[in-house]
């Protein structure tokens, strides 16, 4: 007879196992929502930024009758945020919550959205997920800003984004043409709701040479068709606007990056001649990365994630323009970085002091933001010093020049980690 053996622990049922990681998600979610809305519950009636005070505008020419993209530089993008603005408007008409109230919910919708994805991405990855998303999003204090107070639609562009990735990782492990053609419906997508997705085309490539000729130009009209079709109507009534506030839109820099770092010095280029400059460098390299993708992919999935990174971040640290949205773009592939990349964790939190120090310190004073300190607590020095950076790009500069300096170091760090990793594989190996 055989002696008895203990027991061992069963392994988890994969019902129990689901279960389980569906409660993490709702716990995470619940989380976020309860610091969104408690931040929305505190933050004083006068905290309104430019940007909601522009969808309010919106709002009141369509119930007008009015093109808003036929009034100047009230909507820069396609035309998808104006249809959420419109529904928001009519909801709040209809049961008559306030309107800024409404866009603030849908954007706290959209966020956890971004939540949930990058939950879904990190477990693709095989990555624990629990205390990073706990502290690095759900009570990430620069994320509730960007969506309660600034009212800043970043996050549904982002949301895209992580859609995007998920599919090339799924198309990575499965070589199936339809999680490729998904993937190139949701860059379009992502393009449909702000043109900036658009930049990470190059992904696209190392999975284009791998499937067949009928799924390649698929995917063009995927990517293409939704921002084109948007667009071609708006064009069609109001040309001229539509070329120049929408076609040819950029963002204004000048207090962050290169251009703020040269504004510190005096020595800041002219604004057109450098954007100019930018954009034509900037989509040769993605050109040229294109062409490095399309002979030889990328050797990791996480390596999917950091360039992705890159490619957003080297956007706005090197180029003209700069929003504090735009770190929408980059915070929750940072931290699936800082996840999968042990090397990158020191600047990476080193990076993230400093940018949300600064950033709060910005929603707090400056008038465009909503300046939550200054509308409960008003204060003629501080309201002085406010208005000093509002209408001068040096001072706002060097208020900026940390960030500015940690956000080029986190650039450099990424860049050089990933060089190493789709250099040869003798040096992937050292």
């Amino acid at each position: 007879m055989r002696d008895h053996l203990p027991d061992s622990p069963a392994p988890p049922l994969p019902d129990a196992r689901a279960s389980r990681i569906a409660f993490h998600l709702c716990l995470l979610l619940a989380i976020a929502a309860v610091t969104r809305f408690g931040w929305l519950c505190a933050l004083p009636a006068k905290a309104i930024s430019v940007d909601l005070n522009d969808w309010r505008r919106v709002a009141q020419g369509l119930a007008m009758g009015m093109d808003p993209y036929a009034r100047g530089h009230l909507l820069n993008w396609p035309p998808f945020w104006m249809e959420v603005i419109y529904l928001c408007m009519r909801f709040s008409a209809r049961f008559g919550w306030d309107f800024i109230f409404c866009i603030r919910c849908v954007l706290i919708a959209a966020d956890l959205g971004v939540l949930a994805a990058s939950f879904l991405l990190l477990r693709m990855l095989g990555s624990g997920y629990g205390l990073l998303l706990l502290l690095g999003y759900c009570l990430n204090p620069l994320l509730t800003l960007l969506t309660v107070q600034h009212g800043n639609f970043d996050a549904f562009a982002e949301l895209w984004i992580l859609l995007l990735l998920i599919f090339l990782l799924r198309f990575r492990r499965g070589r199936k043409e339809i999680d490729f053609l998904l993937a190139a419906a949701c860059l379009g997508m992502g393009g449909f709701t702000k043109t900036f997705p658009l930049m990470l085309w190059p992904l696209l490539a190392p999975a284009a040479r791998q499937v067949s000729a009928p799924a390649r130009w698929l995917a063009c009209g995927l990517v293409v068709g939704p921002i084109a079709l948007a667009i071609a109507p708006l064009y069609v009534v109001a040309p001229e606007h539509v070329f120049h506030d929408v076609i040819s839109y950029r963002g204004v820099g000048g207090s962050f990056g290169v251009l703020g770092l040269l504004n510190v010095i005096h020595l800041e280029p002219d604004a057109a001649v450098y954007s100019g400059i930018f954009t034509c460098v900037f989509l040769a390299g993605l050109a040229a990365l294109a062409i490095r993708l399309w002979r030889e992919d990328l050797p990791g999935d996480d390596d999917v994630v950091l360039l992705t990174a890159v490619i957003l971040l080297a956007s706005f640290v090197l180029g003209p323009g700069y929003g504090p949205q735009y770190w929408f773009w980059v915070t929750p592939l940072l931290l699936v970085c800082y996840r999968q990349y042990r090397r990158l964790r020191i600047v990476l939190l080193v990076a993230a002091v400093i940018i949300v120090a600064t950033n709060i310190f910005e929603y707090a004073v400056l008038r465009s933001l909503g300046q939550f300190w200054l509308a409960g607590h008003p204060s003629e020095g501080l309201e002085r010093y406010s208005e000093k950076l509002l209408f001068s790009d040096p001072d706002l500069a060097r208020l900026c020049l940390p960030m500015t300096l940690a956000s080029l170091f986190l650039l450099a760090a990424c860049a050089a980690v990933l060089a190493r990793r789709m250099g040869p594989a003798r040096s992937r190996r050292n």
